[in-house]
């Protein structure tokens, strides 16, 4: 009976996989391959800078209002927004004929505010500033900013 046995195990082979083995590798190769497309879709879309997303608008109206809330005048000359800060600083916000926004400070500077502008246009009143602002993509957004009160008499 030994004999017998010791001959089954001299036949047996070691090249090939057992179930468990066979259950594992196929996990993990599913596994990486369910990953696959969207590790390709984040690796892709995330080079893409032509698309402006709505919180990008966002942010620029939102320096916009922070421009106004600083300033004791606004006023638009020459297709620009001006800002009079209570410094005496001079804050132009235009749109340039590469269809982008840019922010000077007394004429110095040059901050990128946003791409991919087609039109702004603002009207100012006594203390308030109502700007709208159109994409080339068609997204448009339009916020309405208050120019504070002189304090204390101070300018």
């Amino acid at each position: 009976m030994e004999g017998t046995m010791n001959a089954a195990y001299i036949l047996r082979t070691e090249k090939g996989f057992t179930l468990i083995e066979l259950l594992i590798s196929l996990s993990i190769f599913l596994l990486i391959v369910s990953i696959f497309p969207n590790m390709i879709l984040t690796r892709t879309s995330g080079f893409y800078t032509d698309t402006i997303s709505s919180q990008q608008v966002m942010t620029f109206f939102n320096q916009l209002a922070h421009d106004s809330r600083g300033s004791v005048q606004a006023e638009i000359k020459e297709g620009a927004l001006y800002f009079t800060m209570s410094n005496n600083d001079r804050i132009k916000i235009e749109l340039l004929a590469t269809h982008q926004m840019r922010r000077t400070r007394n004429n110095e500077g040059h901050n990128l505010l946003l791409e991919g502008v087609k039109s702004f246009t603002c009207v100012t009143s006594t203390k308030r500033v109502v700007c709208e602002v159109v994409l080339l993509n068609g997204y448009q957004s339009k916020k309405s900013m208050l120019i504070p009160f002189e304090r204390g008499g101070q300018k």
